[in-house]
């Protein structure tokens, strides 16, 4: 079971494109100025199936993506495992939200420690190398995260708060591309042969910028942000 606050089924404002929004329940961050505090307690919300998720998702057939935040989803990344694994042989675009740090993400407890390689290059990309490592449960939470197309990460700051931002709050967060390649070994197993997590803030932003629906975003941001004001732009351009 997945402990959730709501589902807003129809969003265009917590990533690029129609998405559904997950809001889980549960954060331990309780950055100041937060928008979601009654997502904090961990107690709160409701229990709902993988099989809820998926049919509240299914019913919308206009949605390309689902963005999970909340609350933090991490904290709860062994019940969401398999749903997002499912989302993802289902061709959703997929977006994580988390007030972890990507270099935090890594020293995750479960995590187990020595058994990959990672390091940092000169433009900022951490790259996880190891050859032939088949996926078990142990390794669930890298996992975990290779099934997302984009991670957005670092605590939300108040005094560095902009409403400029492409689908991010403050300044200091960072967006992340996910690269992963795998070999297949069957159905229900794969191998990781490299895993790189690129740096993509600046170029997220200036897409933003650039965007021929970029006044239409503002227009919609104008309405829109009482009620989501951590994000502006939700448009896709005919050639992404």
């Amino acid at each position: 079971m997945i402990r959730i606050h709501s589902i807003v089924p129809e969003s265009i404002v917590d990533g690029p494109g129609i998405r559904a929004a997950i809001f889980t329940q549960g954060c331990a961050h309780k950055c100041p100025g937060c928008h979601n505090p009654d997502t904090w307690d961990f107690n709160g919300g409701k229990e709902v199936s993988e099989e809820y998720i998926l049919d509240e998702i299914h019913k919308n057939p206009l949605i390309t993506g689902v963005t999970f935040t909340g609350g933090d989803p991490v904290y709860q990344w062994k019940q969401l495992s398999e749903l997002v694994e499912t989302l993802k042989t289902e061709k959703y675009h997929l977006m994580l939200y988390t007030g972890f740090s990507m270099e935090e993400l890594f020293l995750i407890p479960n995590l187990p420690v020595g058994m990959m390689e990672m390091a940092q290059d000169s433009t900022g990309v951490f790259i996880i190398k190891k050859d032939d490592v088949k996926y078990t449960p142990e390794f669930g939470f890298i996992h975990f995260l290779c099934d997302f197309d984009v991670i957005i990460t670092d605590p939300f700051i108040e005094e560095r708060k902009s409403a400029e931002l492409r689908h991010r709050g403050s300044t200091n967060q960072r967006v992340w591309k996910i690269h992963t390649d795998y070999r297949f070994v069957d159905s229900t197993q794969r191998t990781m042969r490299q895993l790189r997590v690129e740096n993509i803030t600046k170029e997220w932003d200036e897409e933003c910028q650039t965007c021929d629906s970029k006044p239409t975003c503002e227009r919609k941001a104008d309405i829109l942000r009482g009620f989501f004001p951590m994000s502006l732009c939700g448009s896709v351009r005919e050639d992404d």
